[in-house]
């Protein structure tokens, strides 16, 4: 089993399309789903872009920027799940129900960076 991030983007700026009681419901469903078949991991909602503010190192010296209104599709959240493999992965991106209001979902696989 190979771990993924599913990095889930909307455009902020747009409406949702969906009540958001309804969306609600959706992502609890498909969470529940991934919880119950053991593939979750972890699970993040993100506050608005924005809310956010971006550290950057240049010519040795650190600033940090924002908050920022958003690029026209930023990360609202993302879903940390076990798959067997990419098609497996590609397989529960496909029922997120972010998709249904016009969102985007990148898929990524994780790799260990340190061991503990």
């Amino acid at each position: 089993m190979s771990s993924y991030l599913l990095i889930l983007r909307r455009d902020q700026s747009q409406p949702l399309g969906l009540p958001q009681e309804e969306m609600f419901a959706r992502f609890k469903q498909f969470t529940q789903g991934l919880h119950q078949s053991g593939a979750l991991q972890a699970v993040e909602r993100l506050k608005p872009s924005a809310e956010g503010s971006t550290v950057r190192a240049r010519n040795g010296s650190t600033t940090v920027d924002g908050p920022y209104d958003g690029s026209p599709e930023s990360v609202i959240g993302f879903f940390l799940v076990e798959a067997t493999d990419e098609a497996a992965a590609h397989a529960i991106a496909k029922d997120c129900p972010i998709l249904l209001v016009g969102g985007s979902v990148e898929v990524r696989e994780t790799e260990i960076f340190l061991q503990q």
